[in-house]
């Protein structure tokens, strides 16, 4: 099994070493920009498959730093996880508050554990004057099933 994320197309999956592929966007958000334009997905980063079930995979979205919340390009990024191997992705931000996630690992002694690295920086967003606001990276930890990141 082969995931590949991609850079405004969402993700895709191959069971057969890359001969085919499927793509896996089913509730990955999205920014809709104006007509005629097609729908943007985040840039995805990183991926994590649990060695315990390769159906459970993390998969970290980015745009520059910004808010997870709110009608910009940034509030369709951050880290999302799929239990059922890539039919349908779930956002995960809870206690997330820059959506710039760019690294995802699983702790392979305690699968419940994972870690991400989150991009600081000046938010590069102009659309809700967020350009010039500080958003805070670092890494962060989450435990029981990604309920809520904390900083390390």
């Amino acid at each position: 099994m082969v995931y590949v994320g991609s850079e405004g197309n969402g993700i895709f999956k191959s069971l057969d070493g890359g001969a085919t592929w499927t793509w896996q966007r089913n509730g990955l958000l999205y920014f809709q920009h104006e007509p005629p334009a097609y729908p943007a997905y985040p840039e995805a980063h990183d991926t994590a498959i649990d060695p315990n079930d390769n159906n459970v995979v993390y998969m970290t979205m980015m745009e520059g730093p910004g808010p997870v919340t709110g009608e910009v390009a940034s509030c369709m990024a951050g880290l999302y996880k799929t239990v059922d191997g890539g039919e349908t992705w779930t956002r995960k931000i809870n206690g997330l508050k820059n959506s710039s996630v760019c690294s995802v690992a699983i702790d392979e002694a305690n699968t419940s554990t994972i870690f991400i690295g989150v991009n600081g920086g000046l938010g590069s967003l102009t659309l809700d004057n967020t350009n010039k606001v500080l958003f805070q990276g670092g890494i962060y930890k989450s435990v029981v099933g990604l309920r809520y990141c904390h900083p390390v």
